[in-house]
């Protein structure tokens, strides 16, 4: 198995690559300017970006994001998942979720969410997002610069990772 490593896009030649992406409900994605964007709206629609590959091993690696904006926070009804990383059939998952003014991460074992860590969302201390596996622990992962990283929390792999 690959390990997401084999995914790195700089978003730097303004289309996503197919080889690595595809865009995944409403095409509201835009690459540019060295950064991929996702829209969001308040219509209640899910927009995202996956990868066209099927299967990789997170073990000893990361996948990690640059939340340039979670929206307005104070619409109950916005969710942005910056981050999931799931099995093949969504019954597994590890994600980060912002809504209500709270990031929370999450896991979804068997098709049960359960909510492991909550604090209110700061756009400057979240700005940065990552989920690590190292040693058969998952850890959900902070940074206000990319490089200095704060441990949201951490759990022995709950999912095959």
């Amino acid at each position: 198995m690959a390990s997401f490593a084999t995914l790195f896009d700089n978003f730097n030649d303004n289309s996503l690559n197919p080889g690595i992406w595809t865009d995944g409900g409403g095409s509201n994605s835009n690459e540019q300017n060295g950064r991929l964007e996702i829209l969001t709206s308040a219509g209640g629609a899910y927009y995202s970006v996956q990868t066209t590959a099927t299967t990789y091993n997170l073990t000893g690696t990361s996948v990690g994001v640059k939340l340039g904006d979670a929206g307005d926070q104070s619409l109950a009804s916005l969710e942005v998942y910056p981050i999931i990383l799931e099995d093949a059939g969504g019954d597994n998952e590890v994600f980060f979720i912002v809504f209500s003014g709270l990031i929370r991460a999450y896991k979804k074992v068997a098709g049960v969410n359960t909510s492991l860590a909550s604090a209110t969302y700061n756009a400057t201390t979240h700005a940065f997002l990552r989920i690590r596996e190292t040693g058969g622990t998952t850890s959900w992962e902070t940074s206000p610069n990319g490089f200095a990283w704060t441990t949201f929390h951490s759990v022995a792999n709950p999912i095959t990772i």
